[in-house]
């Protein structure tokens, strides 16, 4: 901190203290703009303050020359350039310790600048209207860095400074004033980016002085000087126009050239005169009049002067932030030009989707997207400069339309004329050909007469029923396909221009899901036009919903489904051990036969007859087994009876054994007969049901579902949770009688109670419920966004009976968008060139 007192010796060995060089400078600079004047009025013509605040007389020589020359001057500007230095980031220890040491002897240097300042620009002379005099080009790079250093040393806010500067006895606040208001003449004429440059400084160092400071003292002494306000509304105007007032093409092609020359140093006037609108915005808080001037269409009355304004006030936003001392303030700022960039879909789908915290508010989710909001505004102002892109881009909307409109003008053809034959279509009738051409016609008419959506739509559909007519559907569907596949990569192109989506790495395009969905849709549309009918689903917002109802709470309903799997294995346990035999499932079998004559016609003569012998020849087989197996079995009796008479040494008479065959024989013969007769029956009743029809051979049978376990459990839960009674409508109705009647009552009424009662109406009531929690949650969204603030979550009853109404807190005090719009301005912005709040 010793810089301040440390000693410069010069070539007298005298020694000069910073504070004396300020002070030398100050009066340098007042004797150059004196000699000025003397010039002025001696008629040596136009005369100007030399390159280190000297003045200098119209011929060139004077004092102004002099003191140009004086090594005090020499090093005014750096010393000025070093001050602003050491007070930059709003150092507030270094703004207070330039303004007072703390020793027995302080240097004022804020308020040494602030006379320095004054006595360049020639106020000691009493000529404040005159500014041209006194600064040209040569020493306004003099002025300029003294007022930057008086605006260092306010920022912050140093509230004693900014007193020191605006209270002063000297005329330093009324030459800033003076700076902004009067037009410095012939430098304006010269170089006017120089004087744009000076007033642009200018304001900046009244908008530091009143930074974060809302007394009234301070903002009566700045309108005190400038009155009438209504000045400060027309230079904000002037430098609107600035470019109109450039009607000279020397002037022009100066500045061209001077343009070329500067390149980004060029101050823009429209810039300038944005600083100045917004200083006059500050001030209209004290001032009505000022108010009722800055307000479009005000008391002003001019078309061109509400134009100006208007464009300022759409790129001027206010917002309100919270201190670290937990002060409230008010700050207004220019919105960045990048912000222009930001489309009104993106707008939409934030304010629309972002998330309240606890307090009701939804900064946090705000902030979490500005990243991302800040890469879409960059993207878009490159997309700007490839027109056929950017206008692609635009027409999102109606490529989608016309996508879902092609689909479903491909299904209805498909419903009405599939399968496509040779002769599909109606080509054949002359009078509806003729009422073809007639519609496209008058549809054409109508469409040139009143052009709205539904009469373009009204004539696509004539002309592709007449070219149906024309041409079949068959190649009319292909025509469609084709258009929608254009149509969808058009769609595509556009997607990836809107969102930014072309400097992505591929990683992130791969997992984006809207991305994929419709890069995904034209490869469906070459497999199956019908399942993209289902985009509907996609592009409403209701049916989206009713999807959510089942995915929302999919672990829940997950869970529930297994419970009720369970429960059904149990059940089937307890129907495989007890009532096996009950589980008899009526069938119709699907004959053969059937099928092949629905598909082939009925079969000849030829056919019937091989049948019909293949069946006597079975029956006729089947006779000869019977026989067979008779005989067998009385050769086996017969030798059975020769070996116990063996056996038991027993011997016969000749009579007995007679009687004995004899008897036989009669048995032999009554089978033979018997099975002759069975044999007959049976062939019978086989040609019999060769003739019945083959629907009803098989119709009306049972099955035994539950000889495995396996069995039971899936007829359990197929038939049981399908059948609105449960399982008990598809068992065997037992008898009353039966000793397990009671145990299978009970075994049907549990199965109904807890699988269909409770369990069904478990799942089916977490889905009705999530649908309508998504319901109300979207109506308590959408009753949110209509009637509660979007940054602090005020409600719109709590401004009631207030000046302020809600509609102005929403648009004015807390506007989302204008918070937004001061993030990105601290991120674009020149650090060095940061305001208190900003920093």
């Amino acid at each position: 901190m010793h810089f301040i007192k440390h000693k410069i010796k010069n070539e007298d060995d005298r020694e000069t203290t910073l504070s004396d060089l300020l002070s030398t400078g100050a009066d340098n600079g007042a004797d150059g703009a004196a000699s000025a004047g003397d010039h002025r009025d001696g008629g040596g013509g136009g005369g100007g303050v030399s390159g280190n605040g000297g003045a200098g007389g119209g011929g060139g020589s004077g004092a102004g020359q002099d003191s140009s020359d004086s090594p005090e001057m020499a090093l005014v500007q750096p010393i000025l350039r070093l001050l602003q230095l050491l007070c930059e980031n709003h150092n507030l220890e270094m703004q207070n310790f330039l303004r007072s040491q703390g020793g027995k002897t302080n240097y004022n240097l804020v308020c040494q600048t602030l006379q320095f300042l004054d006595c360049i620009c020639g106020s000691t002379t009493g000529g404040l209207g005159l500014l041209g005099l006194y600064i040209n080009e040569s020493n306004v790079g003099l002025v300029n860095q003294a007022l930057i250093s008086l605006t260092e040393y306010c920022q912050g806010p140093c509230q004693w400074n900014q007193s020191s500067i605006a209270f002063h006895e000297s005329n330093g606040i009324d030459i800033i004033i003076a700076l902004i208001l009067n037009d410095i003449s012939p430098l304006s004429e010269q170089r006017m980016d120089l004087v744009l440059e000076l007033k642009n400084n200018a304001s900046k160092t009244l908008l530091a002085v009143m930074e974060s400071r809302y007394d009234s003292e301070t903002a009566e002494r700045i309108m005190f000087t400038m009155a009438p306000v209504k000045q400060l509304v027309d230079i904000a105007k002037s430098a609107y126009y600035e470019d109109s007032f450039l009607d000279s093409k020397a002037q022009q092609q100066q500045q061209q050239e001077i343009r070329s020359d500067l390149a980004d140093e060029i101050m823009n006037p429209r810039e300038v005169g944005h600083n100045i609108y917004i200083l006059a915005h500050q001030l209209a808080s004290h001032n009505r009049e000022l108010a009722e001037l800055l307000r479009p269409g005000g008391c002003s009355g001019d078309s061109f002067t509400d134009q100006a304004l208007d464009y300022y006030a759409r790129h001027t936003a206010q917002i309100e932030i919270v201190r670290a001392d937990r002060s409230l303030e008010k700050i207004v700022f220019p919105i960045p030009e990048i912000c222009e960039y930001l489309t009104e879909d993106t707008k939409w789908r934030v304010f629309h989707t972002a998330e309240r915290d606890e307090q009701g508010s939804k900064v946090a989710d705000l902030v979490g997207r500005i990243d991302q909001l800040h890469e879409e505004m960059v993207w878009q102002r490159k997309l700007r400069r490839q027109p056929l892109l950017y206008q692609a881009s635009c027409q999102m909307q109606l490529w989608s339309s016309v996508s879902f409109h092609l689909i479903v003008l491909m299904n209805l053809l498909i419903a009405v004329w599939y399968p496509f034959g040779p002769n599909s279509g109606v080509s054949n009738v002359g009078s509806l050909s003729g009422l073809s051409w007639l519609s496209v016609f008058l549809s054409l008419a109508v469409l040139l007469v009143w052009p709205r959506p539904a009469c373009l739509r009204a004539f696509a559909l004539c002309v592709i029923m007449r070219l149906i007519f024309y041409f079949s559907v068959g190649p009319v569907l292909q025509l469609l396909g084709c258009l929608d596949i254009v149509n969808k990569l058009v769609f595509i192109v556009s997607l990836c221009g809107n969102r930014g989506l072309f400097n992505r790495p591929v990683r992130d395009l791969l997992l984006d899901g809207e991305f994929l969905y419709h890069v995904a849709y034209p490869v469906n549309l070459f497999r199956r036009a019908l399942v993209l009918l289902l985009d509907l689903v996609y592009r409403e917002e209701m049916l989206l919903n009713v999807i959510r109802s089942v995915t929302k709470n999919g672990k829940s309903i997950l869970l529930t489904a297994l419970l009720a799997v369970i429960l059904i294995y149990l059940f089937s346990i307890v129907g495989y051990l007890f009532f096996q035999d009950d589980f008899l499932v009526e069938v119709d079998a699907l004959e053969a036969a059937a099928d092949v004559s629905t598909s082939s016609g009925a079969p000849d003569d030829a056919a019937a007859a091989a049948a019909s012998d293949a069946s006597g020849a079975a029956a006729a087989a089947s006779a000869f087994n019977m026989a067979a197996a008779t005989l067998k079995g009385l050769n086996k009796l017969s030798f059975g009876d020769n070996l116990i008479q063996g056996l038991a040494g027993s011997k016969l008479d000749s009579q007995q054994v007679n009687a004995s065959n004899s008897s036989a024989s009669d048995s032999l013969a009554k089978n033979i007969s018997t099975l002759l007769l069975l044999s007959s029956t049976e062939s019978a009743k086989t040609v019999e049901s060769q003739k019945q029809p083959p629907e009803s051979e098989g119709s009306g049978g049972k099955e035994r579902h539950c000889d495995s376990l396996i069995m039971c459990i899936v007829t359990t839960l197929n038939e049981g949770l399908r059948n609105g009674g449960g399982i008990g409508d598809l068992l065997r109705k037992p008898s009353m009688t039966e000793s397990r009647f009671l145990l299978r009552v009970l075994y049907d009424l549990c199965f109904y109670f807890i699988v269909i009662i409770i369990v069904l109406n478990l799942i089916f009531g977490v889905i009705i419920d999530t649908f309508a929690d998504l319901r109300q949650e979207k109506q308590e969204k959408e009753e949110i966004l209509r009637n509660s603030c979007f940054i602090c979550g005020l409600n719109r009853s709590s401004f009631e009976n207030r000046e302020v109404s809600f509609e102005q807190h929403v648009q004015r005090d807390h506007n989302l968008w204008h918070y937004l719009y001061f993030v990105i301005l601290v991120r674009v912005k020149d650090h060095t060139e940061f305001t208190g709040p900003e920093s």
